[in-house]
């Protein structure tokens, strides 16, 4: 018997693509022949799989059964499966292929286990578990997960950031928008992306972020973005920006850090790490400290990678205001 499949262009229809095939025994050898044979290569592709994962999954001892009673035999099976695709033979000093002999254990029984080969109680002294051959270390006492995201780390508690300058670098962005939430600041962010990558696309706004919105519109997104980069060309000399900056760093703690930095602002005192918030916020000293640690994962990640870092800050893109914070090079993360 056997189960066949018309075809797998639709997974979710695969059953009603399927049917089951069997073959009846017929008193003449050549009409069974017949109709076996178009079950037979897929019953071998079957068999070859599975031998294989039976003789490669052994890491000390394997152990194979060769079956005398069927040499000669016609039937197939895995015996006959084995031997017909890989030219093993068995020989009076061990298994040969094609013209090697490889040395093995050979032991005749009426079909119970052998008996196991001498010096086997060694294997008693290995670990049970575990990869013998890796040395062993003390592993690292982090207590952090082994895969660290930056704003996981955003916290609601004072956790005494250094102090901050505040700067109004251009008007509120206000927009008229039916769009408000975490979409607002996935809006935002996808613009101010595509403006630092293209200074001159604020005609494709509307295409990049993936929502309808006015000439109107635009412009102001774009006036706001072009005051924040000129800010920091004017203030800070700023050479270049770069957007959605990706990294992915290993920590002194053992913990893979990933993550994606808003702006990356280099000047000739090294670079500014700034992350947009469009939070309504009242009160700018409580949002600096919420995403403190953010900030300091973000600027530790740069230090790794070798960078100098001349400070982070926020823009807080709704108010036109950015929140700055210059921190030495030297102060790194615990």
């Amino acid at each position: 018997m056997g189960i066949e499949y018309e075809n797998f262009d639709d997974l979710d229809a695969v059953l009603e693509e399927a049917r089951v095939s069997f073959v009846p025994k017929f008193a003449a050898p050549e009409t069974n022949d017949r109709f076996l044979a178009t079950m037979a290569e897929n019953s071998v592709l079957s068999a070859k799989r599975l031998i294989y994962v039976a003789l490669t999954r052994a890491r000390e001892r394997l152990v194979l059964e060769w079956h005398s009673h069927l040499t000669g035999s016609t039937r197939t099976t895995y015996h006959s499966v084995f031997q017909e695709q890989t030219g093993i033979d068995l020989d009076d000093e061990g298994l040969k292929v094609g013209d090697v002999v490889f040395r093995c254990w050979i032991t005749e029984n009426d079909g119970t286990l052998p008996d196991l080969p001498g010096g086997s109680d060694v294997a008693d002294n290995l670990p049970t578990f575990g990869r013998r051959a890796l040395e062993s270390i003390p592993l690292p006492k982090s207590q952090a997960g082994m895969f660290l995201s930056p704003s996981s780390l955003v916290s609601e508690k004072d956790l005494d950031p250094p102090p901050t300058e505040e700067v109004q670098y251009g008007h509120p962005l206000i927009l008229d928008m039916e769009i408000s939430g975490a979409e607002y600041g996935t809006f935002i962010h996808r613009c101010f992306e595509i403006l630092t990558s293209s200074p001159d696309a604020k005609s494709l706004l509307s295409e990049a972020a993936g929502r309808s919105i006015t000439d109107e519109q635009a412009t102001v997104i774009a006036t706001s973005h072009d005051a924040l980069l000129g800010w920091f060309a004017e203030n800070m000399f700023a050479t270049s920006s770069t957007a959605e900056f990706p990294f992915s760093v290993l920590t002194a703690d053992g913990s893979v850090c990933t993550g994606l930095i808003d702006l990356l602002i280099e000047t000739p005192d090294g670079f500014w790490i700034i992350d947009y918030k469009t939070d309504r916020a009242t009160d700018e000293g409580v949002i600096f400290a919420q995403y403190w640690p953010q900030l300091q994962a973000y600027r530790e990640a740069l230090l790794i990678l070798g960078h100098d870092v001349a400070g982070v800050g926020l823009n807080l893109v709704n108010e036109g205001k950015l929140l700055l914070s210059k921190v030495p090079t030297s102060d790194t993360l615990s």
